[in-house]
């Protein structure tokens, strides 16, 4: 049986619901575009074709509407006119009575909406063209305006495609939503793709001047090598370690000065990573680029230093005339290590640091009398800059004056060790000028081991050495002396073992008063002091006091305290 012909039934409004929401569904998954916005696009565009099939002359004037019931599976088509007094236009506008025929309760200032019967329009196949390019033309700035939104803030970014096609010159890579084409310029120099194969790039801007956005890719500039960083390691990413400065010649060598504000984290050895496994697969992704990872200094001839590793830079010269030419100095024989294959080492430095290196051996600088500034002067240089930064800065801090104590007694009793192979006798003098400075000391002392008269309190008077003379003896030699009618000499006797003598403790160690030891002085000796007595026996008058035992007798003048 001869299957009946279809016959395309005329166009009177409808639709199938089942089919428009598939249709919705894969416009949606395919372009980035929302069944929403698909639909709106398709009530314009219906709206805009009954317009211009209606009135093409005056189709912007016209005042038009259409619904879209996708529900009911029906477009809706209405006509509009203003209502008003009296008519100017009667395209666009109708009197009151005239539109109350239709709606007893319109009044002026309303619009009377009237539907239209489509199937009383004639022909429909012109209003269906026109509805169809329209919406042809605004899915199409709809999938651009959906695709800018995505990539315009990948801008600055890394993106992934999947090579789709290679072809002598360029690369295409797809996207999904769109394609980019890689061009030999913007591509590493060597390195080859394969199809399916999925290649990262960064995405400098994004057209809007062609149909469909275009992608500017590449693999080439400093940023990319910049997100890479960012992507292999963690400090780079959180702001740890900075990335300062970067120099490239993409596919052959790569300078990164890195710094950090952070003291205790070391930045080239952040971003090297253990065992250099980080820029090992940063170096990986770039077809084996070599990366120089160096230390960003702010200082400019130390950062040609850096600059030029890993040659050994012993000298600097800056530019001071003018020109743009520093002058770095390494050791012999290393002017090739510096300068670098074909010149890369040096290009590099130049680029990183803004100046133009120009390498000199020492032998070679000598020779042309190159005046120049060792890398350890300038190093103590920025040393003493920053000593003195910190100390500038230090000067907002009011640091509040100590009074310094010095202690007068220590009433702790502590034993003290006495050495037994000691042959002399420690001894303390109290110069003069200390006297009148330390009588408020003695007043307080005085004051404060008065009241503990049960268990006084003695005071610890360290002796170094055991004496080596009884005071029995000492005393006797006293006597002789002021028999004979001379002073003592100033500086013979400790005025603690006097006061000892009155019963104050010297030491928390008893001393026994008969200890059989050697005399201080030799007979030899005393002679040679009461000689040198003899000859100037009036320079101790003012010591006199010192021999009259009520000296030595506690009183409130303070007279006989001693201070320490």
């Amino acid at each position: 049986m001869r299957k009946k012909k279809e016959v395309n039934k005329p166009f009177d409004g409808g639709f199938d619901v089942k089919a428009m929401v598939e249709a919705l569904s894969t416009i949606e998954d395919e372009r980035s575009i929302s069944q929403e916005e698909t639909l709106e696009i398709l009530r314009q565009s219906f709206e805009k074709g009954y317009k211009d099939f209606v009135d093409p002359n005056n189709a912007d004037d016209l005042l038009a509407e259409a619904t879209l019931d996708l529900k009911g599976g029906k477009i809706h088509f209405f006509d509009i006119k203003n209502v008003v007094e009296d008519v100017q236009d009667d395209l666009v506008e109708i009197e009151l009575d005239e539109a109350r025929e239709i709606d007893p309760n319109i009044q002026i200032g309303d619009q009377l909406k009237t539907e239209v019967d489509i199937t009383t329009l004639g022909d429909l196949s012109l209003l269906i063209r026109k509805v169809a390019n329209t919406f042809k033309q605004k899915m199409i700035e709809a999938n651009k305006k959906a695709l800018l939104e995505k990539f315009n803030s990948q801008i600055g970014h890394l993106i992934s495609g999947e090579v789709e096609k290679v072809e002598k010159g360029y690369t295409v890579l797809n996207f999904g939503k769109t394609t980019a084409v890689l061009s030999a310029k913007n591509s590493i120099p060597g390195e080859t793709f394969k199809l399916g194969e999925n290649v990262k790039v960064y995405l400098e801007s994004v057209g809007e001047k062609s149909k469909n956005p275009q992608l500017m890719i590449t693999r080439a500039n400093n940023e990319f090598l910049v997100k890479l960083f960012e992507e292999e390691v963690h400090d780079v990413y959180d702001g740890t370690v900075i990335i300062k400065k970067v120099s490239r010649e993409p596919g052959t060598r790569a300078k990164v000065a890195v710094y950090s504000n952070n003291p205790n984290v070391d930045p080239t050895g952040a971003c090297i990573g253990p065992d250099g496994n980080r820029i090992r697969n940063i170096c990986a992704q770039l077809s084996g680029e070599k990366i120089d990872v160096i230390k960003y200094i702010e200082n400019p001839a130390l950062f040609i230093v850096e600059a030029l590793k890993p040659a050994s830079v012993i000298g600097i010269r800056l530019p001071n005339d003018g020109s743009n030419t520093a002058t770095a100095v390494v050791k012999n024989q290393e002017s090739k290590v510096a300068i670098g294959k074909k010149g890369v080492n040096v290009r590099l430095a130049s680029r990183l640091v803004g100046l133009s290196i120009d390498v000199k051996e020492l032998d070679e600088a000598m020779s042309s009398k190159i005046s120049y500034r060792t890398i350890e002067d300038i190093k103590r240089e920025e040393a003493l800059k920053r000593l003195s930064s910190a100390e500038a800065s230090d000067d907002d801090i009011v640091i509040e004056p100590v009074e310094e104590h010095k202690p007068v007694v220590d009433f702790i009793p502590v034993e003290t060790p006495v050495d037994e192979t000691s042959t002399q006798v420690e001894e303390t003098v109290a110069p003069e000028t200390e006297t009148k400075e330390n009588e408020s000391v003695k007043e307080t002392v005085a004051a404060e081991t008065e009241p503990v008269k049960e268990q006084p309190v003695e005071p610890k008077i360290a002796i170094k050495s055991k004496a080596k003379i009884s005071l029995a003896e000492l005393e006797a030699q006293i006597e002789n002396e002021k028999k004979k009618g001379k002073e003592a000499p100033r500086k013979k006797f400790n005025k603690k073992n006097d006061k000892s003598e009155e019963g104050q403790v010297v030491s928390t160690k008893k001393i026994e008063p008969a200890v059989p030891t050697m005399p201080i002085y030799t007979e030899e000796e005393l002679r040679a002091l009461d000689e040198e007595e003899d000859e100037d026996v009036d320079s101790y008058d003012e010591y006199d006091d010192y021999d009259d035992d009520d000296y030595y007798e506690d009183d409130d003048s303070g007279k006989g305290s001693w201070n320490y």
